[in-house]
């Protein structure tokens, strides 16, 4: 080995290094997080909520552990035989922590979404900011970067937003979008590529998203007869998958938007459509 390589491999590990520092700092403030969660359920539970049972709290417990798992497996390894890893191989499996802590962190979310949708079901909540944000291709393109699929196919997204003030909570906004190209991206077959087009109607936004597959979750939950029942006698009823759209259902339903869902049984095309009412001055 040639001096010029030696450099050129130590600088890659200090690289590797220095990422699994920042993923250690990251575990330890998301098992605050769930440390503070679990305190939040317990006194939820003390206060008789029926819906923060004991099947509540072991599934809780199941979707939070199982991505912080993830995280520790490979970090670990990765503190114990750094010197010794190629670096395509070490770089491997930060790729396989980045996928699982964006999985923890987007499962966490959702359960303090829905813990919050659940304290306040009936009225928007108060926040500080108006009922005013801005939907634009950043918006959503960040959207897809923050959801836990390897980067190969969220590459592949045809992004394409006209960019339009709405009438909704930004923090709302951006939930329903992440849970549904979450979706997309979850059930889009042999990760194919995920298409989301949003366009200025009269009055109002267009949304829609097309992806090839089939999500039989999906439509149990914005379309069955009535969806919501099932979940809320039972939120994981579906995984944490199910969770996040029943959260999204919940926000849209709040402020009457319809979700139209199309599938075509002949190419298994799938396509979301919802229309979002237009910010006016």
């Amino acid at each position: 080995i040639n001096s010029q390589e030696l450099k050129a491999r130590t600088k890659a590990l200090l690289r590797i290094h220095t990422q699994y520092q920042e993923i250690g700092h990251l575990i330890q403030t998301q098992r605050n997080t769930i440390s503070l969660l679990r305190n939040t359920l317990r006194s939820a539970r003390r206060s008789q909520n029926p819906l923060l049972d004991e099947s509540f709290n072991s599934h809780v417990s199941h979707e939070l552990n199982t991505p912080l798992n993830g995280i520790l497996g490979p970090v670990r390894l990765l503190l114990d035989e750094h010197v010794d890893l190629p670096t395509d191989e070490a770089r491997g499996f930060l790729v396989d922590v980045e996928i699982s802590a964006t999985h923890l962190h987007q499962n966490i979310r959702r359960l303090l979404t829905y813990l919050e949708l659940e304290s306040n079901p009936l009225e928007t909540p108060q926040r500080s900011a108006p009922r005013h944000s801005q939907i634009a291709q950043e918006l959503v393109t960040d959207s897809v970067k923050q959801l836990p699929y390897p980067r190969e196919h969220k590459e592949k997204a045809q992004i394409c937003i006209d960019e339009q003030d709405l009438e909704m909570d930004l923090y709302e906004l951006e939930i329903v979008l992440s849970e549904l190209l979450d979706n997309a991206f979850l059930y889009s077959t042999d990760q194919s590529e995920v298409r989301i087009v949003g366009s200025r109607i009269p009055h109002e936004y267009e949304i829609k998203l097309t992806y090839q597959g089939d999500s039989q979750i999906f439509r149990d939950i914005f379309t069955g007869v009535d969806p919501l029942d099932q979940i809320k006698t039972d939120p994981f009823h579906n995984g944490a998958h199910g969770l996040g759209l029943y959260n999204a259902k919940r926000i849209l339903m709040r402020m009457g938007v319809n979700t139209e869902l199309g599938f075509d049984p002949a190419t298994q095309l799938t396509t979301i459509a919802l229309i979002l009412p237009v910010y006016m001055v």
